[in-house]
């Protein structure tokens, strides 16, 4: 049950007007402690209310400060004169008081309203992680599809609210945004915030590298860049591929081969004359499992490699040809894999 639903159940409760599958309804909920804080709150404004319409003198001054108090909780800036009733109108009128009393009824329930409309639009965020060697799907209420790389994190809205769409992403992601013209979706990676123009795009934005690319495949995204107080914006067109230096803050626009780009969603990885500790980190992330080399000087020797859905041990072979080591796996079971590779014996 939502919150919405629940406070005209509770109305309903309060007013008399409930039928008895409604009662036992607001009794089941109102035990549990989310709906029993809204059953209260709406309780004592009910109660307020009604002592209020049942007084002979209706207090408007301290009627108008109570509801002011009630706003300026959520808008500390708010300001409302007094209005200047008193002078306009005899209260002594038993009518008179009845109607300021009713007026009041609405305007202190309306702050009510104030209140649960502020409940139902605060922002509720999500967070999808994923381990090394995981992939993951999340789809978001406004129809966007995201595919999250291995050891990476998302973190977004239950569900959108105010005039943007606004995503965290540390690591790599594959975006396919519903595109709305009214409202932007906006990913944020440190110091880079790429606003969708409608598109599929890659993100790769680990906090360990010092790069974040963003290499667009369809439609244009507009990607703005900060570094100390220097504000860059750069349009992407498709086949288009930004690197920002996040040691800089320089960022380079050409061009890149969509499926060594965004193979990884379907467990496709290519390497063109890779440093071998490059292309470790790589398959770390792809395959779950940590790669170590005695000998660190074979670290910088590049790798020319294509994986297309290979299995761990062919990969493995692969690294033992490419840098003419040996291997063993250590199979730690309280964590993942352990393969170090080592001299062959002569």
């Amino acid at each position: 049950m939502t919150d919405e639903e629940f406070i005209q159940l509770a109305t309903k409760f309060f007013s008399r007007e409930a039928s008895e599958d409604e009662i036992e309804q607001y009794h089941f909920y109102n035990k549990k402690k989310k709906y029993a804080a809204l059953a209260r709150h709406i309780q004592s404004q009910w109660d307020a209310a009604v002592k209020i319409k049942h007084d002979s003198v209706f207090p408007i001054d301290r009627g108008f400060q109570l509801l002011k108090e009630k706003i300026r909780i959520y808008q500390p800036s708010f300001e409302w004169d007094k209005p200047q009733v008193e002078r306009l109108f005899d209260f002594s009128s038993k009518w008179l008081r009845i109607s300021a009393a009713s007026a009041f009824l609405v305007l202190f329930m309306a702050s009510g309203l104030f209140y649960f409309w502020y409940r139902s639009h605060e922002i509720v965020w999500n967070e999808k992680k994923t381990v090394m060697g995981e992939q993951a799907v999340v789809s978001l209420p406004d129809g966007t599809r995201i595919t999250l790389n291995a050891d990476s994190k998302l973190t977004y809205p239950a569900r959108f609210v105010g005039q943007s769409r606004e995503v965290y992403l540390q690591g790599e992601a594959y975006f396919e945004v519903q595109h709305l013209s009214d409202k932007p979706f906006v990913i944020h990676t440190e110091n880079v915030s790429t606003i969708d123009l409608g598109t599929r795009f890659d993100i790769k934005a680990y906090p360990a590298e010092k790069n974040i690319t963003i290499s667009l495949e369809q439609g244009s995204v507009k990607v703005l860049s900060k570094f100390n107080s220097a504000q860059q914006d750069i349009v992407l067109q498709p086949s288009q591929q930004m690197v920002y230096d996040k040691n800089c803050g320089k960022s380079l626009v050409g061009s890149f081969d969509s499926e060594k780009i965004t193979g990884w969603k379907n467990n496709i990885l290519i390497f063109e004359d890779e440093p071998i500790a490059e292309v470790l980190r790589s398959l770390e992330r792809s395959y779950g499992v940590s790669f170590q080399i005695a000998d660190t000087s074979v670290l910088h020797r590049s790798l020319r490699a294509h994986f297309h859905n290979e299995s761990l041990a062919t990969v493995v072979k692969s690294l033992e040809k490419a840098t003419g080591l040996a291997s063993k796996t250590i199979d730690d079971r309280s964590a993942h894999q352990t393969i170090i590779f080592f001299e062959r014996k002569p």
